[in-house]
């Protein structure tokens, strides 16, 4: 079959009714195809152009009837959903913020992204060390500008949320933290905690969030200014308890209606409760991260990662969670993060086992 990539992209005409197959090839009636009458009134007799089959018994308007000067056409197989609150999803944010995210990277003097952010440190440095000696670390060039993991992380962030603002305001956001323990930070400045033994049972770290509603949580258009203060708030330090936080986050991601993703965000090791890959406890933990993109899969939630460059980390494992979801695991410089979480948003998953 030949077609007109350029009609693609121009207006068709609406062919009314259903589309009529040819019994035999599965082939569609066209303005190509030759209608013959029967006996009985508006029925017809068609014989395949494709495969000679000839397709009885077919009862047709008049006005239902392919045009011969029609070479392309559209039919409605099935009318559009119903528009209704929250069609824009959920997305929840996995965010690192173990020790290991204090580390720094000198910032490339022609990087604009990263301009204001740089007068801002400046600035500070200015106004509070003025009378402290030289605080830089061995190695480090005088004549640089240095910034954190987590500052790129909360940078690169709070801009993605600025951009959901305005391409999908009705999306609802949510920001998940972990070191030590996990955080989910809820309206109102409310926030779930869990730590402890519960973080080595999924079970009971799960059963925190039996009464968890996305209903109560607002859209970004009115959380967005809360859910920055809490970024821009984040402090490093701690261990890396990855596993209960995407466990968590797969969780609260299984109980929205409708599109759901996750944006995991890490630059270590998981060394703190289910899926801890510490020496002793590898082959153990391996087998959380199969387990938990099954869960994930069966609920139709998405899983990104996104690795920072140079990070000791699995990269297998987190590439499973990604591929079992149809995701994405990507390993960053941490100056790109701002350029993947804005690339990440562009290419949203609109389906999954489409079949």
């Amino acid at each position: 079959i030949v077609a007109r990539l350029g009609a693609l992209s121009e207006p068709l005409p609406f062919q009314t009714g259903d589309p009529i197959y040819c019994d035999g090839c599965k082939c569609i009636l066209s303005s190509m195809s030759t209608l013959s009458p029967t006996k009985e009134e508006d029925e017809y007799e068609w014989k395949c152009e494709f495969c000679g089959r000839a397709n009885k018994s077919i009862c047709i308007d008049e006005e239902e009837m392919p045009k011969k000067d029609d070479t392309e056409c559209e039919f409605m197989l099935e009318p559009p959903p119903p528009k209704v609150e929250g069609e824009d999803g959920v997305l929840v944010f996995c965010i690192d913020v173990s020790g290991s995210m204090c580390v720094t990277t000198e910032i490339k003097s022609l990087q604009s992204e990263w301009r204001n952010l740089r007068k801002k440190k400046r600035s500070n440095i200015a106004q509070n060390h003025q009378a402290e000696g030289d605080q830089r670390m061995p190695g480090e060039s005088h004549n640089a500008e240095y910034i954190s993991r987590l500052e790129c992380m909360q940078t690169a962030v709070s801009t993605q949320i600025d951009r959901i603002l305005v391409e999908h305001p009705t999306r609802k956001v949510l920001l998940v933290t972990f070191n030590n323990e996990v955080t989910i930070y809820l309206p109102e400045n409310q926030r779930i905690t869990l730590a402890g033994d519960k973080l080595h049972d999924v079970a009971a770290l799960l059963s925190d969030l039996q009464s968890f509603e996305w209903e109560t949580i607002p859209t970004i258009q009115d959380s967005h200014e809360e859910i920055r203060a809490h970024v821009k708030s984040l402090e490093e330090g701690g261990a890396t308890a990855l596993g209960p936080s995407l466990a968590a986050a797969v969780e609260l991601c299984s109980k929205a209606v409708g599109s759901a993703e996750v944006i995991l965000c890490t630059d270590g090791m998981p060394n703190v409760g289910v899926g801890s890959l510490d020496d002793g406890k590898a082959t153990v933990g391996s087998a959380f991260y199969p387990e938990i993109a099954e869960v994930a899969k069966e609920a139709s939630t998405v899983i990104n990662v996104i690795a920072i460059e140079g990070c000791d980390c699995s990269l297998a494992d987190f590439q499973m969670c990604a591929m079992l979801t149809s995701g994405e695991l990507n390993t960053l410089d941490p100056l790109e993060l701002a350029r993947q979480l804005r690339k990440t948003s562009q290419n949203p998953t609109i389906a999954t086992e489409v079949e």
